[in-house]
């Protein structure tokens, strides 16, 4: 017996007996979500799904339409696409490639194809994570993950000139990004892996920890300068990351 695992699957197909077949074959695994093609845009937005499986042909915008806009979209971006079509030819896989999937599958396919495809995705997904947590470039020839890199680049920029400042909200940093503060956390959970609020304390504590290093500031004043509140907090803080207290630290 399959475990389900936290991971949103959102299948788009206009074909009923297809949707509700491939639904129930996944759904062991995964949470499903489904659209017939015409709320496609508007449902991926409002569930940021881990995984999108579309078909080519639907009754509104097409595959390919749907996929670009997903993918020029910052909240849905990072999204791993797979387009389904009967059409195999050239042309189709380069239209495919430019709308910006990530695979393109033809029908008839091997469920267990679908399967295998899916899962590889994810776990490149995965493999983003690790290189976006260390700060690691990305480089291949098709610039995979250069949009979550640059989405990540603005959100550093905006905490590092506001840093100081204790009192800036998750609010203000979502805004700054033209998204909202839900889309904001899905976002920085799908590429990162830990939620915004994290992110933004192990930079403040990045920084701590690289100014005890190599500033002539105190303690106090590294604190203030990485956005505590308070000495004795930044001293709690420091020390529950780093198992010393930042005098300790200092010293080292």
């Amino acid at each position: 017996m399959r475990i389900r695992i936290n991971i949103l699957f959102f299948f788009i197909e206009d074909n009923i007996d297809l949707l509700e077949f491939i639904s129930k074959k996944f759904d062991v695994e995964y949470n499903i979500y489904t659209s017939q093609g015409t709320d496609a845009i508007e449902k991926a937005l409002e569930i940021i799904p881990d995984i999108i499986v579309c078909d080519l042909n639907l009754p509104e915008k097409n595959g390919f339409e749907i996929c670009e806009i997903l993918k020029k979209d910052l909240r849905t971006s990072h999204v791993p696409t797979i387009i389904l079509t009967a059409v195999d030819n050239q042309q189709s896989y380069i239209k495919a490639l430019e709308s910006g999937a990530d695979l393109y599958l033809t029908k008839p396919f091997n469920l267990k194809v679908l399967s295998q495809s899916i899962k590889g995705l994810l776990f490149n997904r995965e493999k983003l994570k690790y290189y976006f947590k260390n700060n690691l470039d990305i480089i291949d020839e098709q610039n995979f993950g250069e949009t979550e890199q640059n989405f990540i680049k603005k959100l550093n920029e905006f905490l590092s000139e506001n840093i100081a400042n204790s009192d800036f909200t998750v609010e203000e940093l979502a805004s700054y990004l033209n998204i909202s503060r839900v889309q904001l956390y899905r976002k920085v959970k799908a590429i990162l892996g830990i939620n915004v609020s994290d992110y933004i304390n192990n930079f403040k504590m990045e920084r701590a920890a690289l100014m005890l290093k190599t500033s002539n500031l105190n303690i106090a004043e590294i604190g203030y300068a990485s956005g505590f509140s308070s000495p004795n907090y930044f001293s709690t803080a420091f020390k529950n990351k780093y198992g010393v207290t930042p005098k300790e630290y200092k010293a080292e």
